[in-house]
């Protein structure tokens, strides 16, 4: 079981390095956004205690017609389903482990990469996600 934090990971990787190994694996990706957003998260990281274990992040590289990256939650009440992690509140996913399978499996600033990106699929800031999953919630989509 993995302990390794998304916080101790955003506190661990560079924000340049970052976006520029974001940009490469995401070219649609839109550079300020995903800049801007880093940088929440690390103040966020910075000031969240360190909370017990809820669940682990998980990336699996599916190899269809084309090379795609699914990023979800598992929880730890050994559920096995997967959750979306793109509606999820900023403060809580910093909480989240990083599966062991995938510290093993990719570098540290592509894993921050994806899940970057993952996260800000629904907005660039942790008020405009929570706004957006309010938004959909109420029109009966999420």
């Amino acid at each position: 079981m993995s302990f390794y934090k998304l916080k101790d990971l955003i506190l661990d990787t560079n924000l340049d390095t970052v976006i520029s190994r974001l940009l490469t694996i995401y070219p649609e990706a839109f550079e300020e956004g995903h800049r801007e957003a880093f940088k929440e998260l690390i103040e966020i990281a910075s000031a969240t205690p360190v909370l017990a274990y809820t669940g682990n992040i998980v990336i699996t590289r599916i190899d269809d017609e084309d090379i795609w990256y699914d990023v979800y939650m598992i929880s730890n009440d050994k559920d096995d389903i997967r959750y979306s992690i793109d509606f999820m509140d900023w403060q809580e996913a910093v909480t989240l482990s990083i599966d062991q399978g995938v510290l093993d499996s990719f570098t540290t600033t592509d894993i921050m990469a994806h899940i970057l990106h993952e996260l800000t699929f629904t907005g660039f800031s942790r008020n405009e996600v929570i706004t957006n999953k309010e938004n959909m919630l109420g029109k009966g989509f999420v």
